[in-house]
């Protein structure tokens, strides 16, 4: 076990919307390991196997949901000040720029989240702009599911991110999920962004998998740019698994340390 990881991909909501998303989950074939448990149990687990801070990614499925449920992360740190929440708006909603403020000037969230995937919308949609200039010059950063696993859709994929990073080249991205399945295309850009990292949330799931060997030569080549995630609830395992996955590449204690809580507080500015 791990003590004090630094978790920089997991998901709480209001319990209403935590059973909605659970359900469709069970509906799209997901056996999610963690079904029915709520916010408290989830922290209370979470803190049981080593996380010790973590970043709160909310999402928006619909239109005129995000200050509501910005509202309740807000009110969530109040109560647990080792979890940092990202701001969510949707791409249509009418008042982007208000909210975006709110998270980022009032309430002083480390960025915002956008899931392309469930918003059904590309990163690199021009109604979303508005976000990223506000996070590209408050020097924050945003948390973007651009990837095509575990589904491939219209709205995902490596040349939208393109796209968003020629317009945007200073944004500071956390690339969920390695950027599968485009690995390769991901961290090839990434060389050419400083401010591109990624996480290695739910990477181990039978959804979402990278041979062993192939993952630890990225962990090694790209050591300062990628943060452990586990994608608590929303995953087929226990977390405890992705680090006992991870513990299995043997990599250097250096680069351990980099990996579940250095590179977290460098990018997210976390102490």
């Amino acid at each position: 076990m791990k003590k004090h990881v630094y978790d920089a991909h997991v998901h709480l909501f209001p319990n209403s919307l935590l059973k909605a998303i659970y359900y469709w989950f069970e509906r799209a074939g997901w056996k999610i390991w963690y079904r029915d448990q709520w916010t408290p149990q989830l922290v209370s687990h979470m803190d049981s196997i080593g996380i010790k801070k973590a970043l709160v990614l909310g999402y928006a499925h619909k239109p005129g949901m995000s200050l509501e449920l910005n509202q309740w992360l807000h009110e969530l740190q109040k109560s647990y000040h080792h979890l940092f929440p990202l701001g969510c708006i949707h791409q249509e909603d009418e008042n982007i720029e208000e909210i975006v403020s709110k998270c980022l000037d009032e309430w002083n969230f480390a960025g915002m989240k956008i899931h392309a995937l469930v918003q059904k919308t590309s990163c690199d949609d021009e109604r979303l702009f508005p976000l990223y200039e506000l996070v590209q010059k408050r020097e924050r950063g945003v948390v973007i599911h651009a990837g095509t696993d575990p589904e491939e859709t219209p709205h995902v994929g490596f040349d939208h991110f393109c796209r968003l990073m020629k317009n945007f080249p200073e944004l500071k991205v956390q690339v969920a999920h390695l950027g599968l399945a485009e690995t390769d295309q991901f961290l090839q850009l990434a060389e050419e962004y400083p401010h591109v990292y990624f996480d290695t949330a739910a990477i181990f799931m039978d959804k979402m998998h990278l041979p062993m060997e192939r993952l630890r030569d990225i962990i090694m080549k790209y050591q300062d740019r990628i943060l452990f995630g586990t994608d608590i609830p929303f995953i087929e395992e226990p977390a405890l698994r992705q680090m006992t996955m991870l513990d299995q590449l043997h990599l250097p204690t250096e680069v351990y340390q980099k990996i579940y809580q250095d590179n977290m507080k460098k990018v997210w500015e976390i102490s």
